[in-house]
Formats: C-alpha cells, structure tokens, sequence
C-alpha cells in the first residue's frame, strides 16, 4: 500500500491520524519505507552539520535498529544498487534528530519497523530557494526504484521482518 499524508512539517499530523484510525490493520502492518526530500544533491553550501547532504549516488537511510532484518534486507538490495545507503543520521540520539521527524516516526510507535531515505537537509530547506530546478530527477529515480527493490523482497518473505527492538521497550532496556 502506498500512503500519502500531510501536515508532517507542523506535527506529523497526516500519519499520526492514519495511525490512529488505519485504514489497512496496523497489525497486519509490515514495515514502513518512508521517504522526504530524496532530489537533491549535496552543493556547496550544504557543508556544515546542520545541512549533511548526500552525492548523486547515495542517500542517507535512517533507522534506529528496530528490526536487524529490515536493515539486512536493505543492505542485500544496496549492494546490488547503483546508489550507496549512509546511516550516519540514524538514531534517537542523533543530534539533527531526524529519525523522529518525519512521517515514519508514527509507525515506530506502533512497533513497526521503518527505514527513512532522505538527500539530507539542503541549505534551501524551508526557503523560497528550494525550486524544482535544483532536483536531481536521476537520483531520485535511483532511490525510488532501490526503495520498491526492498519493498519487493519485503512483499516476497514468507514472514514478516522480526522487529528486536521496539519502541514498546525503548524506556525499558538498553539501546
């Protein structure tokens, strides 16, 4: 299933309804492969640690290991892929904060495992200066076309992806 929502940028609004009243059973719910801002290409003035960017060829993919399966999938799928997945922004802990501010956050809550797939936080973000010109159309085929690779094989399992760490715990046991 494919799921479109808005109102992510004042409080993830959009996937936050869905959560709360699914259409699809969230328990029948797989995996959640999330994806925000993936035209983009690393400028010259995305160069600080408040704007990381990724290459024509890659894309950071965040997570925060819920499910080792998931991840496993995903790395089997990017060695076979002209694009390279960076984790580097991954995590709670992170400083950018970026794997709870976006649309998949919801699903962790519900301990559905996510992978998020960004370009990165540009120097136009939220600015009049982010025009479709500066969209790398290429790119953004490459992850999309990686993303339903990793969906496909999702699809395809017998089982669903074991979730080893779930939010459900989080408060509970060690990272």
């Amino acid at each position: 299933m494919f799921l479109w929502v808005s109102g992510e940028e004042i409080g993830l609004y959009g996937s936050e309804s869905y959560t709360r009243s699914p259409l699809f059973p969230l328990d029948k719910t797989v995996a959640d492969l999330n994806m925000d801002m993936i035209g983009r290409v690393k400028g010259v003035a995305d160069s600080t640690d408040q704007t990381p960017m990724t290459g024509p060829n890659s894309v950071f993919v965040i997570t925060d290991n819920q499910s080792k399966e998931l991840i496993a999938i995903a790395d089997e799928i990017d060695r076979k892929s002209k694009i390279n997945f960076d984790y580097s922004l991954s995590g709670r802990d992170h400083p950018l904060q970026l794997f709870a501010r976006s649309d998949h956050y919801n699903f962790v809550e519900k301990d559905i495992p996510v992978l998020f797939f960004s370009s990165g936080l540009h120097s136009d973000y939220h600015t009049t200066g982010d025009v479709i010109e500066k969209l790398d159309f290429s790119k953004m085929e490459l992850v999309t076309r990686t993303m339903y690779e990793i969906g496909l094989e999702v699809a395809n399992r017998k089982t669903r992806p074991v979730v080893d760490n779930p939010f459900s715990f989080w408060g509970t046991k060690n990272k």
